[in-house]
């Protein structure tokens, strides 16, 4: 299972789509819900590597290799923080972050 998982959650009948959500995986629970429920406001970066020096402040961010990328604020601990909500993105999945031209790639780590 992964954050965002539709497929495979046999929840037939249920009144709309439903999504992993959250997992636990030390107590081996998954919790699904609807698609509202995958919105968050920020999201926390490590394993950050940059192309030229570290950035702070607003940039474009890409967290799916054919997906648009969303406005945000980088801060110094690594967390972006959303201008409007976006889909929480699964640990593991890479980030990219753009200038606000969207032209040119400043840096990107991996989403804890």
């Amino acid at each position: 299972m992964t954050l965002g998982q539709r497929r495979g959650l046999h929840l037939a009948g249920a009144p709309a789509r439903r999504y992993v959500v959250d997992i636990d995986h030390a107590a081996g629970v998954v919790t699904v819900g609807d698609e509202r429920h995958l919105a968050t406001t920020s999201m926390s970066v490590t394993a950050t590597t940059w192309t030229d020096h570290p950035v702070m402040g607003d940039v474009l961010v890409q967290t799916s290799a054919h997906g648009a990328v969303a406005r945000g604020a980088l801060g110094g601990d690594g967390t972006v923080e959303w201008h409007e909500p976006q889909r929480r993105v699964a640990a593991g999945q890479s980030a990219v972050f753009y200038d606000l031209d969207d032209h040119t790639v400043l840096g990107g780590g991996i989403a804890r």
